[in-house]
C-alpha cells in the first residue's frame, strides 16, 4: 500500500512539474516568438534594452520589436499576468531560441497569476532546419500573444486584458567577458592604493 501511495505522489509531482514547461501540444495562453520583416507598412518598435508590452483588451496582441541594443540577445525573460483560473501555459521560441520554460511565480497585485517565461538555448532549432542564433542587433522579433484565434480575428488571447508584459533581453555572454577583462588593468592600481592607505 505504501509503495502504491509513493508511486501516486511521485507521478503527481512529475505531472505538476511538467506543466511548468512548454510542450508541443496547443496550450492557451501561449507566447510565440515569430520572425517578422519591418517595412514602411509593418512598423517595428525600436528598443535598446528592457521594454514593456501593453496586452490589449482581448488578452492578446502581436508586438513587433526591433533590437537596437548593439548586442545579440541570447536569451529573453518575460513576465506577464494570466487570468486567475489559468495555471498551464505554453511558449515557443521559434527560430530564435531552442528552448523555453514557463511557470507561475506567485499571485499579482490584482490576484491573478504572475507568469515568468524564459527563452534560451542557441544551436539547432526544434524544427531541425534552422540554426537558433538569438536576435542580433538590427533584427526584429514578434511577440505573439494571440492564441487559438477564430478565422478573420486579428486579436484574441487568454492573458490578463489591459495588463503590462515586461521583457528583459540578455546580451551575448562575450559582452560580460569583455567587461570583466576591461577591469583587469585596474587591479595593480587598487593594490597600490591599498598599500598607500595602510602605510599612512
Amino acid at each position: 500500500m505504501k509503495t502504491l501511495c509513493a508511486f501516486a505522489i511521485g507521478f503527481a509531482l512529475i505531472l505538476s512539474a511538467g506543466a511548468a514547461y512548454a510542450t508541443s501540444a496547443p496550450i492557451d495562453p501561449t507566447i510565440i516568438l515569430r520572425d517578422p520583416t519591418c517595412s514602411p507598412s509593418t512598423l517595428c518598435t525600436v528598443v535598446n534594452g528592457s521594454f514593456d508590452l501593453q496586452v490589449d483588451s482581448t488578452g492578446g496582441g502581436s508586438f513587433l520589436i526591433k533590437n537596437n541594443s548593439g548586442f545579440t540577445w541570447t536569451s529573453l525573460s518575460m513576465t506577464l499576468l494570466a487570468p486567475s483560473n489559468e495555471s498551464v501555459f505554453g511558449c515557443d521560441g521559434g527560430v530564435f531560441f531552442q528552448n523555453c520554460s514557463i511557470g507561475i511565480t506567485g499571485p499579482g497585485s490584482n490576484g491573478t497569476n504572475v507568469v515568468d517565461a524564459f527563452f534560451f538555448g542557441l544551436g539547432s532549432c526544434q524544427n531541425g532546419n534552422t540554426n537558433c542564433q538569438g536576435l542580433a542587433s538590427g533584427f526584429a522579433i514578434v511577440f505573439d500573444l494571440n492564441t487559438q484565434c477564430a478565422q478573420n480575428v486579428s486579436s484574441c488571447g487568454s492573458w490578463q486584458p489591459n495588463s503590462l508584459a515586461s521583457v528583459t533581453p540578455n546580451p551575448e555572454p562575450e559582452t560580460f567577458v569583455l567587461l570583466l577583462t576591461g577591469f583587469l588593468p585596474l587591479l595593480p592600481f587598487r593594490k597600490r592604493l591599498f598599500n598607500s592607505r595602510s602605510s599612512a
